[in-house]
């Protein structure tokens, strides 16, 4: 997803200049079998570990995962397959050339969301080809929550601000924050919440409670 890869790509900038080079690609630009041998053939032909990330199973890219896998092993390259749900997908996962746990690990990182994660999913990635020690776990990002800390308890009245949890997990808060200055520059209370989904059971108690 688009969030996915504004948080790689923002975790990434916050790297040393040591670090080695990444390169993000969206699946819809590869979703003719052509252009999927292009990318494999120009652009990974030195990759020492390829993370392919995505929704729906092997059966929505088939010739993709066979791509990269066939190419992972004749160059001897890692090549970790992991779900983009929020449920473990075995079958996926061992699609890859990655060992189960690592590949797990990887998978934590990217579902938990959030450019911290991301950056500890590069910084893991990196230790599996020889750079640098691992990292720590996947950082527990929750459902949803209250953005930079819960409202003040004063005679302000209150300005409630609702928005996808997608916005947090993506590093993509720049319009959320500056929204929020504005609020309290006016006077008022900003209360900026977080959520999944206006339909996720959790995120929906909640706002119940928070509001």
């Amino acid at each position: 997803a688009d969030s996915d890869l504004a948080a790689f790509g923002a975790a990434y900038a916050t790297l040393a200049g040591d670090f080695p080079s990444v390169r993000l690609t969206n699946l819809l630009a590869l979703g003719h079998p052509a252009s999927v041998d292009l990318y494999v053939e120009r652009t990974l032909c030195q990759a020492r570990i390829v993370v392919l990330r995505m929704l729906g199973g092997e059966s929505y890219w088939p010739h993709g995962v066979e791509s990269l896998r066939t190419d992972a092993l004749r160059r001897g390259a890692l090549f970790a397959c992991i779900p983009g749900e929020m449920d473990w997908n075995a079958p996926l996962a061992a699609r890859g050339t990655l060992e189960s746990d690592k590949t797990h690990a990887l998978w934590r990182y990217c579902s938990e969301g959030g450019v911290e994660n991301a950056e500890l999913a590069l910084r893991f990635a990196a230790h599996l080809i020889g750079h640098g020690e691992a990292p720590p776990r996947a950082r527990p990002m929750p459902s949803a929550g209250f953005w930079r800390g819960e409202p003040a308890n004063d005679a302000r009245p209150n300005a409630i601000v609702i928005f996808y949890r997608a916005l947090v997990a993506g590093g993509d808060t720049a319009g959320i924050d500056a929204l929020r200055a504005a609020l309290l520059a006016r006077g008022l209370n900003a209360v900026c919440l977080f959520v999944t989904s206006l339909k996720d059971e959790r995120s929906a108690a909640f706002l119940r409670a928070a509001l």
